[in-house]
């Protein structure tokens, strides 16, 4: 059954008409031949032909799609029904129109923050590594991680295929070399396999190597953001300089759009070693950085917990004069970065579920009322 079939039925069966009254004329008229009067001639041709009702409902059936002819139906009927009952119809439908908007919208927002996957290589294989203080009197959870632990942690375990880490540095000064307005932005320092360990490939240039990962280093990453509103999106910034609290830095690469990892607010890139101190780099109670690790290929993720807080206990028990943590604790990715909202959002879409049940409800007393009142 084809659909213009089904949308062209009036014309069919108007066709039709026409040719049961061109028969019926032509039997009629072949029967006054024969000598017949008028009415006995149309009696003769309707009995020869049969019920011409019967053959257009045949036809009708044949063209029609019955899902399609039952939902225009119920369409049909539903809309008279509402428009028979203006007041009750705008009601009913401005209470549902707002329970499921809302739930729409805030299921849309749990959607992007805790359920849509993030664009990085296998986010699922992706941990959040950081510090615990278990035996102190006043124990953390999830306490930032110190250089001196993460450079520990890498050369001694063998429970991740690789960590990087990486800092937030609360504001640079940027300028250009041709003496362009300042402006203030934040920006990020991570290792040099920080952007091969999650899988992110710069839109244009390259990222850092571990020979620029030092101290001193000139080198920097602007996020797509910036590139666009800072240098108009234009491919030779690759290889010039910007100046960074009033120091030269070269423009090596140029991340994709759609990275933002781990906040929106950070604008650009540097070397790990380059913000951070020779003295503190080692140094194992400077805690301001974070760890991120990918998991190994038949590894559990509790066994390489076990290693790094082997490592972190000998670290504390190495260095008592200093705040260092005496064990080491993980999380998911996608619950590190929902951390502060998770509880929230959860609350609020049960609160918004209960709004629409409470919608239904109200709308099904309406319905109620109204067929007691008819």
């Amino acid at each position: 059954m084809s659909l213009h079939r089904f949308f062209h039925r009036k014309r069919a069966d108007q066709e039709m008409i026409e040719e049961i009254e061109s028969y019926m004329a032509e039997e009629v008229a072949e029967n006054r031949a024969h000598g017949m009067t008028e009415e006995e001639a149309w009696r003769r041709a309707r009995l020869k032909f049969g019920n011409p009702l019967s053959v257009r409902e045949t036809l009708w059936r044949q063209n029609t799609i019955s899902l399609v002819d039952k939902l225009v139906r119920d369409l049909r009927y539903s809309t008279r029904t509402l428009l028979r009952t203006p007041g009750f119809s705008l009601i009913a439908i401005g209470v549902m129109a707002m329970c499921i908007g809302a739930s729409t919208s805030l299921f849309t927002i749990v959607r992007s923050v805790l359920l849509k996957p993030l664009p990085l290589r296998d986010p699922d294989r992706l941990i959040m590594v950081y510090e615990r203080y278990r035996l102190s009197q006043f124990p953390i959870e999830y306490n930032v991680v110190s250089p001196g632990d993460y450079f520990d942690w890498r050369a001694e375990t063998h429970g991740f295929e690789d960590m990087a880490a990486w800092a937030s540095w609360p504001q640079f000064n940027l300028t250009g070399a041709g003496g362009e307005l300042p402006e203030v932005i934040h920006g990020g320092a991570g290792t040099w396999n920080f952007f091969p360990l999650i899988g992110i490939h710069p839109a244009l240039g390259r990222t850092f190597t571990e020979a620029e990962d030092r101290w001193g280093a000139d080198t920097v990453i602007l996020t797509w953001s910036l590139f666009k509103r800072r240098f108009g999106g234009d491919p030779s910034i690759l290889g010039r300089q910007i100046h960074l609290d009033a120091k030269p830095y070269t423009v090596i690469g140029v991340l994709p759009r759609s990275f933002s990892f781990p906040e929106a607010r950070i604008q650009l890139w540097v070397p790990y070693q380059s913000i951070t101190p020779p003295q503190y780099l080692h140094h194992h109670a400077f805690h301001q950085s974070r760890v991120i690790a990918r998991m190994k290929d038949g590894v559990s993720l509790a066994d390489a917990i076990a290693q790094v807080s082997a490592v972190q206990y000998r670290l504390s028990k190495q260095y008592p004069d200093q705040a260092v943590c005496e064990g080491a604790i993980s999380r998911t990715i996608n619950d590190d970065l929902a951390r502060n909202v998770k509880k929230f959002l959860l609350l609020l879409i049960c609160a918004v579920a209960c709004m629409l049940l409470i919608g239904c409800l109200n709308v099904a007393n309406l319905l109620v009322a109204r067929g007691a009142a008819r």
